[in-house]
């Protein structure tokens, strides 16, 4: 009798908690004002609420909901129904969230303070990025910021904030880095940035006048800090592939098509025979699969009166195109020095050099339009040719006879000093400098590979 009273007990309480009842309360902020707008919503489901402009909320959940609670700014907080018909919730505020730094053209400011339009990626996703150039890290991570990038190494990429500005002056951003204003970010090494902030919104960009009409990219390079000496080492191997390949034509479907294409023109059969020795894949001949590889080793430390970055870099990149290579070796000194208690001193300098070999990327097309039947080379070793049939040239020979070298290094340098003149008061003077040299060296001889 008593068990049976005891389940009796127990199925009534399991009933009352899986019945529904509403549930309201007040949400304030750990400051103590009522929050409007908080998001109310019944874990697991889609079923939720916002509170009003006092903050006050109500909604309908069993015994056996979890009610969570989010606000921007403010840490999401969860609490069980249970029994409860009131519950009211104090949101603690997203510290970390409101203090992180974001660089505008004047100075910094705290994401709390922002009023205009920035967004800001930081070192973990920039480094996660195996490239050579560090605006890839930019793609898919910044709204309104769209990154067009071709795939052939040692190129740069197009990168458009908030659409096309201008028709006739260019589409390109304005890049800052450290201070130092530059049209190319390409020798930067992707583990050296601390972050990268995008300035989206004329308020933003306004101290750059109108050289910021398409936006401003602000890149600022990781800092040596106070402590032991710091050795680390980071390094990638990865490969280049075409994603998705066009299956082309055998040598028997392509000399019997040929042969109907010219009989409709009343012209006479080009091909004759039935047994096809050659089938040539023009595709897989001038393609290979491509290596990434990227070196970076930093050491960092200082003291009260000096603190150092140093960093060297190789960055290789081999793509699916024979011949299109791409290497670059980077040497970063960051240092800082405190001179007094109210006077630091500090430089930048970053030296690169790179070499590049640029393909002739028609054989693309050329590849895709030749013969299969054609073969590479003949038996006496001359290079294949199609007899005039579809007047398209040996790929791999225009491959081979194109000669495009490029090579150049680029010096970056900042020398700055600060003066702190009064509490929130000091002075701040710099000096920029950034030079560089690019040197090509184009060749293609005449040369005969079809008849």
């Amino acid at each position: 009798m008593k068990k049976l009273l005891l389940l009796f007990i127990l199925v009534y309480a399991l009933n009352l908690m899986a019945q529904e009842k509403t549930i309201s309360g007040v949400v304030t902020a750990d400051e103590g004002y009522t929050l409007p707008g908080v998001n109310v919503l019944i874990k697991g489901t889609t079923v939720g609420t916002v509170t009003d402009l006092d903050g006050a909320y109500s909604i309908t959940a069993s015994g056996e909901n979890v009610l969570q609670f989010s606000y921007v700014g403010m840490q999401s907080h969860e609490v069980a129904v249970g029994n409860q018909t009131t519950i009211n919730v104090v949101l603690q505020s997203n510290v970390a969230l409101l203090q992180d730094v974001v660089v505008i053209g004047y100075g910094t400011v705290k994401k709390k303070d922002l009023t205009g339009s920035v967004s800001q990626v930081k070192a973990a996703d920039i480094a996660a990025i195996a490239s050579a150039s560090p605006a890839l890290a930019l793609q898919g991570r910044s709204a309104g910021v769209q990154v067009i990038n071709n795939g052939l190494p040692g190129s740069s990429p197009e990168i458009l904030i908030r659409g096309v500005g201008s028709i006739q002056a260019g589409t390109n951003p304005l890049y800052v880095v450290d201070g130092i204003i530059t049209g190319d970010i390409r020798n930067l090494n992707s583990n050296d940035i601390q972050s990268i902030d995008v300035l989206k919104d004329a308020s933003s960009q306004a101290i750059y006048g109108a050289r910021a009409s398409n936006g401003v990219v602000i890149i600022t390079t990781k800092k040596g800090s106070k402590g032991k000496m710091k050795l680390s080492y980071q390094g990638y191997y990865g490969f280049n592939i075409i994603g998705k390949r066009v299956k082309m034509a055998s040598s028997q479907f392509y000399e019997q098509y040929t042969n109907e294409a010219l009989l409709r023109d009343d012209k006479p059969a080009a091909f004759f025979g039935d047994t096809y020795p050659i089938n040539t894949v023009w595709l897989d001949e001038v393609t290979r699969t491509g290596q990434l590889v990227q070196q970076s080793v930093t050491m960092s430390g200082g003291t009260d009166e000096i603190t150092y970055l140093v960093s060297f870099s190789y960055n290789g990149d081999k793509g699916v195109l024979q011949k299109n290579d791409f290497s670059r070796y980077t040497l970063r000194l960051n240092n800082e020095y405190k001179i007094a208690n109210w006077l630091k001193m500090g430089n930048i300098l970053s030296l690169s050099t790179y070499k590049a070999n640029y393909p002739n990327t028609g054989v693309y097309n050329s590849a895709y339009r030749q013969g299969p039947n054609v073969p590479v080379h003949d038996s006496a070793g001359n290079w294949g040719n199609s007899n005039n049939i579809n007047n398209v040239g040996n790929p791999v020979a225009s491959l081979a006879y194109y000669h495009n070298i490029g090579k150049g290094y680029q010096i970056q340098a900042s020398f700055w000093g600060q003066a702190d003149l009064y509490r929130e008061l000091n002075f701040k003077s710099s000096f920029g400098l950034d030079v560089g040299n690019d040197q090509s060296k184009y060749y293609t001889p005449y040369f005969i590979a079809s008849p």
